[in-house]
């Protein structure tokens, strides 16, 4: 069963508005990405590329729009097991009151995924990890995930700083068999009745009979 990262590639539906509070490492940066493509929080290079939550003109929440679950596969007929959402975040000063939680936004409604973490002034991983859609209540399918924003929520009050956050998708691929005989078929899991059946890889996001 693959495992994919979704990881920011632009400003969601929270974003800033004056002034603006990423940091490129040296001043300040408006970037639609600020936590960039490589940005996972394996990989994240702390204070380099961040977002502030909380001081003065600052937003108490921050979303971004994730890579395309079609893109990496999770495609209508797959089956999604898990969805795991990391983030890597601090207190931007010494003095305590940030707390941070994870969120989800999506068609205007917000979903906060994980419960308020207070922060010190080292970085650390929030981790939640959603067995099933936390609007719903019902198990992920692909379609969960088109629109679906991302993102954090200072719910202290002192400022709290992100610097990675990303989305870990655990499903089994959808797959097309055909029967040799002119028939195709689409499925989530592998047919194992007799019949001369070939399963046809890599998965199709389009599929079109020949």
């Amino acid at each position: 069963m693959p495992i994919v990262s979704m990881v920011p590639v632009q400003n969601g539906a929270f974003i800033p508005t004056s002034p603006a509070v990423v940091s490129g490492g040296v001043g300040q940066d408006i970037d639609l990405a600020p936590l960039v493509l490589d940005e996972t929080v394996a990989l994240a290079d702390e204070d380099n590329t961040r977002v502030n939550f909380g001081a003065a003109n600052h937003p108490a929440n921050w979303t971004f729009l994730m890579t395309s679950a079609a893109s990496l596969g999770i495609v209508p007929g797959a089956v999604v097991n898990s969805v795991t959402v990391k983030a890597r975040t601090k207190r931007a000063a010494p003095g305590g009151g940030a707390t941070m939680a994870l969120i989800f936004l999506k068609n205007g409604s917000v979903s906060r995924v994980s419960n308020a973490i207070s922060q010190s002034t080292n970085y650390a991983n929030i981790i939640s990890v959603l067995p099933t859609n936390p609007f719903t209540s019902l198990p992920w399918t692909a379609t969960d995930f088109d629109g679906l924003e991302v993102g954090a929520q200072n719910a202290g009050v002192s400022a709290g700083i992100m610097t990675a956050i990303e989305l870990l998708v655990d499903f089994i691929p959808a797959v097309w068999y055909t029967t040799g005989e002119g028939e195709d078929v689409f499925s989530s899991t592998q047919k194992t009745t007799a019949g001369s059946w070939t399963t046809m890889l890599p998965v199709p996001n389009i599929w079109s009979p020949s």
